[in-house]
């Protein structure tokens, strides 16, 4: 999931001079409506299918596995 207008915001508040970089807030994701809100701002991205989405909600490929498994 790609969100270009983000990354641009927080560039320009943080910079590059980190890798990673914490804030400290949330974030919402609607996959619905294909949009993130950060910080009071909403952010469109491209809809993501539900293959992504369930790997998503398990908590990634590893966890999605577990769960097929046991």
């Amino acid at each position: 999931m790609e969100v270009p207008e983000l990354v641009e915001d927080l560039t320009r508040q943080y910079g590059r001079s980190k890798a990673t970089q914490s804030t400290e807030q949330e974030v919402e994701i609607d996959f619905v409506g294909s949009q993130l809100t950060f910080n009071g701002k909403t952010y469109p991205f491209g809809a993501v299918g539900k293959a992504a989405q369930e790997l998503i909600l398990a908590g990634g490929l590893e966890q999605w596995i577990k769960a097929r498994v046991a």
